[in-house]
Parts: structure tokens; sequence; C-alpha cells
């Protein structure tokens, strides 16, 4: 609390003043944390943090939104930095939010165990953890930073700097970065113009070690690794499963999920959702494999089954056996080009008929982006749900590319893969005849992509089809063989 206290002074975080007539006070709370590092020492914080929700919206705030580093672009920021031969590097910035100013007029108690009993008040001049405005304070104090070092900002994604020659690049997620730079010397020159100019010190590990709580591990050939094999221990141990078992595929079933209505509820719904959460995280960040299996299992968060805890558990055994499989991202040349593969399952949800659309996106034939959700509407039929799948699948191809063209990366012609034939002829031919004004406006979207030769549409046989996984369950040998497709392998 003390080292806490001392850093906000030495920032000059707030000063003491008597606190005007009918002004409005918000109170404080320290928060006490432990973090474990990646050589497995326990480090203990205490952290002063504001009650926020005593702020008064156009009084005390206006703005909130921040943005940050999504998943899937940080994948692909690191599949472009391996095939370059870049070094990457992540930075940590300590009590970052103190170091952006404040917007509004706030006026707070002095901290619990600090208070000097003269009845003043702190007049904030920084943005404290817990008010709600910081996070958008400290983003475009970060961003004024990294632009006074030279470094652009992209249009696309506000998240992401660059300089001229691409030979430094920075993700920003809140108060970490990743830094892939082309070498160590342009890296140094960089790190010792921003911490001059901002009068910040950064905490750099050279090497992604532990990013987001991802496991990350290297080989040889310096292709990277990422796995979660401390979460799913500590998931699995905490509904009991400590040994393996034969289970090999996410749920044993062939059909989609029901609601089983004739079947008892699951009382604890607060564990069955601490459950899906924590594999919905696992999925979503290094194990698509499980994806169409938890978004499943998701739908019955709210009146969950004893049969769907039942899965639930398989899902977890599964994650068990197999935990220590990582996600490979390769350093080979392969090429730039971004590549989808798009799949749906038509209308076959009993209860509303929606179908489901799978996507997957490579880059130099590592994986960025997965996806596997229930279509907005309803379609009228197979060519209809593969249409609407494959409308997604192009706007996530297009998100990279674009990022790629503020990067003056020299492409075009990037691939979208369908086992839907109706999906090619579109594409090239538009709708040969009026259909709904939805649907035709996906597929001139579609075809304009392909007319500018963003886009090349082409037929992939259903066997070879990589997003078939994330429509449906799918029976064993098949399953294995596509899961091997998303360069899922085993350390």
């Amino acid at each position: 609390m003390k080292t806490e206290i001392n850093h906000m002074h030495n920032l000059n975080v707030w000063e003491l003043v008597e606190a005007p007539d009918n002004s409005k006070i918000i109170k404080n709370k320290w928060v006490y944390t432990r973090k474990r590092k990646s050589n497995n020492e326990i480090v203990f914080r205490a952290r002063l943090v504001a009650t926020g929700y005593q702020q008064r919206q156009f009084i005390d705030y206006d703005e909130l939104y921040s943005p940050t580093l999504d998943i899937d672009s940080l994948r692909f920021l690191i599949s472009i930095g391996l095939k370059r031969k870049m070094n990457i590097y992540t930075a940590d910035v300590t009590t970052a939010y103190l170091h952006a100013d404040i917007d509004k007029t706030i006026f707070m108690k002095q901290p619990d165990g600090f208070d000097d009993k003269s009845g003043r008040v702190c007049k904030l001049k920084k943005s404290i953890y817990g008010l709600k405005q910081s996070g958008r304070m400290w983003n475009e104090k970060i961003s004024q930073f990294l632009n006074d070092c030279d470094l652009h900002t992209a249009r696309c994604n506000t998240t992401i700097f660059f300089n001229k020659d691409l030979s430094l690049i920075v993700g920003v997620y809140v108060d970490d970065l990743i830094l892939i730079s082309k070498n160590d010397k342009i890296f140094d020159e960089f790190i010792n113009k921003f911490q001059s100019k901002s009068n910040i010190q950064l905490k750099i590990t050279k090497s992604l070690d532990k990013f987001l709580n991802i496991e990350v591990k290297y080989d040889k050939s310096n292709s990277i690794y990422f796995s979660m094999k401390d979460k799913i221990i500590k998931l699995a141990n905490s509904v009991g499963i400590n040994k393996e078992n034969s289970q090999m595929i996410p749920i044993r079933r062939s059909k989609l999920l029901e609601k089983d209505l004739d079947q008892p509820l699951f009382l604890d719904i607060n564990l069955y959702q601490s459950i899906i959460g924590q594999i919905s995280y696992i999925a979503r960040i290094v194990r698509p494999d499980v994806i169409f299996a938890i978004n499943q299992l998701s739908r019955f968060n709210n009146e969950p089954r004893l049969t769907h805890f039942k899965y639930a558990l398989q899902l977890v055994q599964y994650l068990f056996n197999t935990r220590n499989l990582s996600l490979k991202y390769s350093s080979l040349n392969y090429h730039d080009n971004i590549v989808g593969f798009s799949d749906s399952d038509f209308a076959n949800d009993v209860y509303e008929r929606r179908s489901i659309s799978g996507i997957a996106i490579f880059h130099n034939n590592n994986l960025i982006s997965w996806k596997s959700n229930m279509q907005g509407e309803s379609a009228s039929s197979v060519n209809s749900a593969e249409i609407f799948s494959a409308f997604e699948t192009s706007i996530l191809i297009e998100t990279f590319y674009r990022i790629m063209i503020e990067f003056k990366i020299d492409t075009k012609n990037h691939k979208l893969y369908s086992d839907s034939a109706a999906v090619i002829r579109y594409s090239k031919y538009g709708p040969v005849t009026p259909k709904t004004k939805n649907l035709d406006a996906k597929i001139f979207n579609l075809r304009d992509k392909v007319i500018q030769k963003n886009i090349v549409a082409q037929h992939v046989k259903t066997e070879f089809n990589i997003a078939d996984q994330f429509t449906k369950f799918l029976p064993k040998d098949k399953f294995l063989e596509l899961r091997k497709k998303l360069n899922l392998v085993y350390l």
C-alpha cells in the first residue's frame, strides 16, 4: 500500500484541497491481488481504486469507449512478424492509467490508512483506476506517445501502430504492448525514444513469454506455440477430473444439442455458467477445436438440464486429455494472402431453425481467426445459409487485408473456399433472379470483392473444408483429420 501511495505521489496524481461547497466527493477502496510470474514467483499488489459507480454522466464523465487489441489482430500481427523473421517482444506499463490526465474536475476522499485528518479531499489530476473514463484517457495518452515516436495509427484498427518501412509494429492491449521489430537496434532506439518522450518506464520481455495469460513456447525454427495447459488443468481439477480417459472428441453426439425438457434441471446454474465461461475463453484464445461444442452448450446457460452438465463434463475431460495440444504459428514463408474457409449447417436447430456458420481464416498458413455461431436470421434454403456464411467470411478477410493495405503489403486475390456451388456461382455472376433485399445485398457485396480482385471464391470438397468442424459434431476420424489442419499439435 505504501508503495502504491508513493508511486501516486511521484506521478502527482492528486493535490489535497478544501472540499468546495456542494461538491460530490467519491470514495475509494483498496484492491489486493496476487499474480504468478512466468518463473512461478508470486507477486502481491495493492491498488487504490476509485468507486466509479458514484460518477454522474455528463458531469463527471462523457465518453467511455476505449479500443483494445483484439485476439484475432494479435494473432495476425504475430503471423506477419514470423513470416518476415522479425523479433517479437512484450512490454508492460506499470500503473498505466496514472500517467493519463483527467478531463473532469473530480474530488475523492483521502485513502484509508493515509488520511492526514485535515478534512481535505483529493482533487484528482490523473485518471486513477476505477474512474469510468480512465481507460479512454489512457488510450489517448499512449496513442499520443506512440505517434510522437513517428509511428502511424492504423486507420482500420486504432490499436495498431507502425513506422513507414514496417520495421516496427506495435499493438496496444490496455497496458500491455506487443512489439514486433526487424532487429534489436530498431527496437532499442524506439524504447529509448518512447521512454524519453513519455517519462514512462517499460517492463520489457524479449519474447512473448506469457502474454495475456497465454502460455507460449518456441522451437528451434522459431515457430511459436500457444496453449492454456495450466488453465485447463485448474478447470478440470475444480470439477473433480484429474485422470485421462478415452474421450478423444469434444462431445460424443451426432446431432445438435436440444433443450431436453424431459430431463431434470441442473440446479447449480452458477457452476454450469462458470464451466461454460472458462471453456469459452480457452476456445476463443487457443483451442478452436472446441468452439462448436462450447457454443452449443452456452445456449443453455439460463436453464441447463442435467444432460447439458454431463456434456459439459465430457468437454472438460476432452480438454484435460488433450491439454498438451498447442496452436502452432509457423515462421516458414508461405504467402501473405488471406485464406478463408466457409461452411454452414442448414436449419438443424429444431427450435428456431437457425443455421450455423463456420469460419476459419489463415495467414501464411497460420490460423488467425475462427468462428462458429448461429446466423442472425433464419435462412430460407441451403444456398441462403451458405451465402450468409460466405458473406461473413468475406468481411473477416477484408478486415485483415485492409490492415495489409495500410502496411503497404502488396497482395490481391485473397482466397475464400466454400463447398457450395451456389456461393461460387453467385460470387461471379450475382443473383440470377431477385431474392430478398438482405440476401441480394450480401451477394452483391461478395461479388464486388471478387470483381475488384480482392477475393477469389473457389470450390473445396466438403471433406477438405476446414470450417466443416465448426458447424456440426463429426465422427472421431473426421474430427481428428480436420483438427490437424488447424495447426493444433502436441508438445
